[in-house]
């Protein structure tokens, strides 16, 4: 049976996978730059955001799944590092570095809302750190 640190990663990084796609598309539908950009140039660059958001979250799915199933250290620190690079690209720091016009509908609320889903997957990747966490990726991979 997997520990309740590994149980509590899985719930809180899956819910955490579906705010992220679900932040990407709304924001990959509704974006306004923050500077000036010819509209052909605004919807490219936003089709390429949400592509890299979409395969960032579609690879953190994968290392989960690999964390959860396979008891993967490798696993475990590189989603340490995805959660760097999707806190990059997420939609708080877009805004909160002008990249994204602040002044976009509903922009409070998908600010919070992105920064609880940044919070929600670090606690997630956390908790792979916690000591019966550790015990679970000590045991051999192979049962």
């Amino acid at each position: 049976m997997r520990p309740l640190s590994i149980r509590l990663f899985a719930a809180l990084f899956g819910v955490s996978v579906l705010l992220s796609l679900g932040l990407a598309v709304y924001a990959g539908q509704t974006m306004i730059f923050g500077f000036p950009i010819k509209p052909d140039a605004a919807a490219t660059l936003a089709k390429r955001i949400l592509m890299i958001r979409i395969l960032g979250a579609a690879f953190a799915l994968s290392l989960m799944l690999l964390v959860v199933l396979a008891k993967s250290r490798a696993a475990r620190s590189a989603l340490a590092l995805r959660w760097v690079l999707g806190a990059v690209t997420s939609v708080a720091f877009l805004r909160g570095v002008g990249l994204v016009d602040p002044g976009a509908t509903g922009d409070g609320a998908m600010m919070a809302l992105s920064l609880v889903q940044l919070s929600v997957e670090a606690l997630a990747i956390l908790l792979l750190y916690g000591e019966d966490a550790a015990a679970w990726f000590d045991t051999g991979n192979w049962r």
